[in-house]
């Protein structure tokens, strides 16, 4: 997850993939790529989608939104945007029938956005959003490769959240409450497979970086 080449195999593509790890062991890289905690390296077109999730939170109230890529027999992409904007779900399953129905049966991943936003629960207890995948995230549209959530380290940097924020959802005690001041606080991006934990969580301008120095390798 580095941009290092870790290894190669002569089976005659030129795909380039990214194994899911900071180690460069190769015991650990092949268990990895074992499990299935990889990924091919992604396009132009996902990478700026992965950037629209952010500006379309940041300008939307920190609703959630994302996409789905998939494949048809053919090999060739598609995305398609997944589900309504609400703050805390977002809908796969609508965008997923719809890229079945057109051919793009292979559900690669689907990612969606996290907002950087904060509950209050009345008794003086706060829960913040961030880049973790959710229950509900775990039992989404099964796919062949890691799905993404993209969010903030909210929980990480508390001490940067707005007072005024803090009073709001004090005034709205279980309700999700867009905080004012995303970008006080680093974007981050998790993969994830269906029903197990997060595989790793990174910064996600170092993530872009390494997308960078893979797509520009050898």
């Amino acid at each position: 997850m580095d941009g290092v080449k870790v290894r190669h195999d002569e089976d005659g593509k030129d795909d380039k993939m990214m194994v899911l790890t900071s180690s460069t062991n190769s015991k650990v890289v092949n268990k990895q790529i074992g499990k299935g905690n990889d990924i091919s390296n992604p396009t132009a077109m996902e990478m700026s989608g992965y950037d629209q999730i952010y500006t379309n939170m940041e300008s939307n109230g920190m609703k959630e939104n994302g996409f789905i890529v998939a494949n048809n027999n053919a090999g060739e992409q598609k995305i398609e945007k997944s589900g309504d904007d609400l703050i805390g779900s977002v809908r796969q399953g609508p965008a997923a029938l719809k890229l079945g129905r057109a051919g793009y049966d292979k559900i690669q991943y689907h990612v969606h956005g996290h907002g950087a936003v904060i509950t209050a629960d009345g008794s003086g207890g706060y829960t913040s959003g961030s880049a973790s995948a959710s229950a509900a995230d775990y039992n989404a549209v099964a796919t062949i490769q890691p799905s993404r959530v993209l969010g903030y380290d909210v929980q990480g940097n508390s001490s940067k959240i707005d007072f005024r924020d803090i009073a709001k959802a004090d005034a709205n005690p279980g309700q999700r409450i867009a905080l004012s001041n995303p970008s006080s606080f680093a974007k981050q991006i998790s993969f994830y497979r269906n029903g197990k934990p997060d595989i790793m969580t990174v910064d996600y301008n170092k993530f872009k970086a390494t997308v960078n120095a893979v797509t520009n390798s050898n």
